[in-house]
């Protein structure tokens, strides 16, 4: 049976209004965050606190100079291999 784990896009850079830093559990290493340093659409630095937090607590982060905000890549060669990255983490992760 596959089992799917969680996976988390941080539209680079989810306000922190958006999503309260009090719902991560203590253990975080099932999630996987996604942040695109060319998101047009929220900066970055919006979601520095959230990405920090998430990281303490062992979620698995790719931050990734040529990804933008989701389905929004500026190439279709960096969205495939966006999904790619995806695609890896939930079928081929060993952590369950």
């Amino acid at each position: 049976m596959l089992i799917l784990r969680q996976v988390v896009y941080l539209i680079t850079g989810v306000h922190q209004n958006m999503i309260p830093l009090t719902i991560f559990r203590k253990d975080c290493s099932h999630f996987l965050f996604i942040a695109g340093q060319r998101d047009g659409v929220v900066p970055p630095s919006m979601s520095q606190e959230l990405v920090e937090k998430a990281q303490e607590r062992s979620a698995v982060i790719l931050s990734d100079e040529e990804f933008g905000h989701p389905f929004m890549d500026y190439d279709r060669s960096v969205h495939l291999r966006r999904m790619k990255v995806i695609e890896e983490y939930l079928l081929y992760n060993e952590k369950s």
